[in-house]
């Protein structure tokens, strides 16, 4: 209860103190920089209470005065939370400067009761700061101070013989050599961590260099075939656009996705070694900022996503750099529309606000607003780290690298502006970019031809290439088997559909939650499933399809980028038939799917002879021979009523009419309607063998309304009338 009630402390102390981009060692030296101001305004509270109560007036009104400060000091944090150092300063003078004087007041550091050690809280606060120079001064100023205020109210004081006497000199010693040695000490150390996290922090930089070597190689190695490849693809699809024209655009818009996060990776390395150029130019702004957020409205309308440009100005001429600005936007808006619901609502809102740099006549202001998914306020100090995602979850609504964010707040920083968010689960989230306004970069035009090709804020859309999706008749002869494609990803999608579509029917879902009510309204043959879809993801598509009756018997194949073996693992153990790895090779997937359907196969002959030919299952295992056992059941109750029939079997079993087709067609290969045929003229055979009793009372029996309508049946089923049946196997007087 203790370790909850702290963690509920730290997290509501990180949400007061956090400012954007803070440091953990920034957000630290806050939290001892709060608990120190708490400890006072106790201390102080508690101390005037005790005076107070002897009458010591000047002590109380010096306690008031520090508890008002204190709270002054917190109140105007509260609105600025930037520069710590100076919000330090002014506590450790502070820590100094009050006990100080109350140890004056008390008669001298003989007779303050322990108050002048208080004060030392101050030289030793300053030493978490880097700045160990400061530190010193305020402990030469607490020293200052303390044996100052001593020696002068002595000698405002003088008692006889004190001034004299050796050992009041010696007492000012001891104490200044003591303070002065715990601060020594304290130095010492800290002096000695700094060296070792600076060679930590040389040792780490040069790895790190190194890693930035090897990113700025990798990606430009990468950058070369992909210039091949896209370069091709544009070649062929000019020559062939009729033929492959689709499939050419999914070439080429995933070529451009991976150009793009080659891009961001390089650009990414590139500010780390502080070689990331900035081409300014001087222009309004406005038009340009428009023009980016207008770029991504076929997006947010296929998302039935709406876009508000709000302008609190008409026109603002600055100094930007197009390409980095084109960057920063497209990055916020792209994941602003990403995760909002369908009908909700992006705002992009412009506006300034004055600053007192010299350097610049103010800051332009941008607020990008959804009212989408939100962030977890838990999660908000980490979204700019790289490679994190807030959405880190196998159901997370959207794919993405955990970049696109650390790669903008390099940029602001590079740009010297700042970003702040703030966020609320299932309300929305709002970025607000701070970039200071600047006149100094030459004139030019921003050329706006060509900035969504070259930058990808648009993909082009390539014609569907789905087929709509096949309704699911009974009738089972040349029928090809009903795929159901469980996957989000719509080029995934295309992509499948095309290398699959001549051998299945193709169903789609494009997420977890669609993809089992489709199952289980379709009971599909087999089924292609991803694993990191929203709602739902793949492995619990998969147990939950599988421990489902209607829908068990359907094999699953586990499609993911995933490619450890533990998830692996986690796969087959919910129930996958097979797991693929992505990028994976056509003919295996045809391969496997192929296999499972020959699996299923000789599945279907397994039942089909414990049907058609056995007396029933005598001890069922598994559901799928729970099922079967079922309907035995239901029609061994029920074959002799002309009325019963497909409907009242659905209703004996529990499941609907199109449910128990797909699934009784998937075991035995029969229709069902044909199995309850058989399994009354199976009875009937017994009652030809059996009985004496006319051929025309057995159909009555068994269920048959028309005894014209049973020997047709029975002669189609088994190649000979009733009345020979009877005659050949037991042959009694008609």
């Amino acid at each position: 209860m203790a370790k909850g009630f702290l963690n509920i402390m730290n997290q509501w102390t990180t949400r007061f103190l956090l400012y954007p981009c803070d440091d953990k060692e920034t957000l630290l030296r806050k939290k001892i920089w709060l608990i120190i101001i708490a400890c006072f305004l106790f201390f102080n509270f508690s101390d005037g209470l005790f005076n107070l109560s002897l009458g010591n007036s000047k002590v109380v009104i010096l306690d008031i005065i520090d508890f008002s400060m204190l709270l002054l000091l917190l109140t105007v944090f509260y609105f600025h939370r930037k520069n710590i150092e100076i919000y330090g300063l002014i506590l450790q003078i502070m820590l100094v400067t009050i006990p100080s004087i109350k140890t004056y007041f008390y008669g001298g550091i003989f007779h303050s009761s322990g108050v002048e050690v208080v004060g030392l809280v101050g030289p030793i606060y300053a030493l978490t700061f880097p700045n160990y120079r400061r530190a010193a001064f305020i402990i030469l100023y607490y020293l200052a101070l303390i044996l100052g205020g001593t020696t002068i109210h002595e000698y405002s004081n003088l008692q006889q013989g004190l001034l004299d006497n050796l050992s009041f000199y010696l007492g000012l010693l001891r104490f200044s050599c003591a303070v002065g040695l715990i601060f020594f000490i304290s130095l010492i150390y800290n002096l000695q961590i700094a060296k070792l996290k600076k060679q930590e922090e040389e040792r780490l930089k040069q790895l790190h260099a190194a890693k930035s070597k090897f990113y700025t190689n990798i990606t430009h190695e990468f950058r070369t075939p992909l210039t091949i490849i896209l370069g091709i693809a544009d070649t062929i699809n000019d020559k062939i656009r009729d033929t492959v024209g689709k499939e050419m655009k999914m070439i080429k818009n995933n070529g451009g996705k991976l150009l793009r996060l080659v891009n961001q990776m390089l650009n990414l390395s590139k500010m780390e070694a502080g070689a990331m150029p900035v081409n300014r130019i001087q222009s309004d702004i406005l038009p340009y900022l428009r023009y980016i957020m207008e770029s991504f409205h076929s997006i947010a309308e296929e998302k039935n996503v709406r876009l508000h440009f709000l302008s609190k100005i008409d026109s603002l001429t600055m100094d930007y750099d197009p390409d980095i600005i084109e960057e920063i936007l497209g990055n916020l808006l792209s994941n602003a529309i990403k995760f909002t619901h369908q009908g909700g609502d992006v705002y992009f809102q412009v506006e300034t606000e004055p600053t007192g740099v010299k350097e610049s006549t103010g800051n332009l202001i941008i607020y990008i607003r959804d009212n989408g998914v939100g962030i977890d306020e838990n999660k908000l100090s980490f979204i700019f780290d790289r490679f994190y995602q807030t959405d880190d979850e196998s159901t997370r609504k959207a794919e993405g690298t955990g970049i696109g964010l650390a790669l903008v707040k390099e940029y602001i920083t590079l740009l010297k502006g700042t970003i702040r968010v703030k966020s609320k689960l299932n309300q929305g989230t709002e970025f607000m970019l701070g970039l200071p306004v600047t006149q100094h970069a030459p004139k030019r035009q921003v050329a706006y031809k060509g900035i969504k090709k070259k930058q990808g804020l648009q993909e082009e859309e390539p014609e569907s290439v789905l087929q709509p999706e096949m309704e699911v008749t009974e009738n089972t002869a040349n029928e090809l088997p009903l795929l159901l494609v469980i996957e989000d990803n719509r080029d995934v999608v295309e992509y499948l559909v095309s290398i699959l579509n001549h051998a299945y029917h193709i169903l789609i879902a494009n997420n977890g939650i669609e993809g089992i009510e489709k199952a289980l309204e379709n009971v599909p043959d087999i089924i292609v499933c991803d694993v990191m879809m929203p709602e739902k993801d793949g492995f619990e598509v998969c147990r939950t399809l599988k421990e489902d009756f209607r829908t068990n018997h359907i094999p699953i194949i586990m499609l993911t980028a995933k490619a450890d073996i533990d998830s692996k693992i986690i796969g087959l153990e919910q129930g996958a038939d097979a797991y693929l790895v992505k990028p994976f090779n056509k003919k295996e997937l045809q391969v496997r799917l192929n296999k499972l359907i020959e699996g299923r196969h000789k599945l279907k002959a397994k039942y089909s002879e414990i049907l058609y030919k056995t007396t029933g299952i005598e001890k069922p295992k598994g559901l799928n021979e729970i099922f079967l056992q079922k309907i035995m059941e239901a029609l061994g109750k029920n074959f002799q009523d002309e009325q019963y029939d497909l409907y009242g079997l659905c209703v004996d079993v529990g499941i609907s009419r199109a449910q128990l087709h797909r699934k009784f067609i998937a075991l035995t290969g029969k229709s069902t309607t044909d199995f309850i045929r058989h399994y009354r003229i199976k009875k009937a055979k017994e009652l030809l063998i059996s009985s004496d009793i006319s051929i025309a009372e057995i159909a009555y029996h068994v269920g048959f309304k028309d005894p014209n309508y049973f020997t047709k049946s029975f002669i189609k089923e088994n190649g000979i009338t009733p009345s020979n049946f009877r005659s050949e196997n037991h042959p009694v007087k008609q």
